[in-house]
C-alpha cells in the first residue's frame, strides 16, 4: 500500500468516526423542544436575574476582544435578553489586533474617578 493511499485511508476513517461522534452528540427534535420551552418559560418569568442591574437604563459597555464573527455572534446573541432587561447596551469590538491594541487603548483612555 502506498503512503499516499495510506494517507486516505486514514483520512477517511478519521472522517468517517468524526462525523459518528458528532452524530451521537446531535439533539433530537423532542429535546431541542424541551430546551425551547423551558427557555420561553425562564424569560417569562421576568428580569429578576438582572435584578442588580437594573436602573442604569442608557449606559453603554463595551467588550473589547479577540472574538470574532462566527463565533462572537453566539455571544452577542446571549446579551439581548440582559440588554432588553436592564436598558444597557453591550458593545461588541472584536478584532483580531487585539494584543497590539490594547495597550493603545489603555494609554488612551481616561482615568476614572
Amino acid at each position: 500500500m502506498s503512503t499516499i493511499r495510506r494517507r486516505f485511508v486514514a483520512l477517511g476513517a478519521t472522517a468517517i468516526a468524526a462525523s459518528m461522534v458528532l452524530a451521537g452528540c446531535a439533539a433530537t427534535d423532542e429535546a431541542t423542544t424541551e430546551e425551547t420551552t423551558s427557555a420561553a418559560a425562564s424569560t417569562d418569568t421576568g428580569c429578576d436575574a438582572y435584578a442588580a442591574y437594573m436602573g442604569n437604563e442608557g449606559t453603554e459597555v463595551e467588550i473589547y476582544t479577540t472574538i470574532v464573527s462566527p463565533e462572537a455572534d453566539l455571544f452577542q446573541e446571549s446579551f439581548m435578553e440582559f440588554e432588553d432587561c436592564t436598558g444597557i447596551t453591550i458593545n461588541w469590538n472584536g478584532s483580531q489586533e487585539f494584543e497590539a491594541q490594547l495597550p493603545v487603548r489603555v494609554a488612551g483612555a481616561p482615568l476614572q474617578t
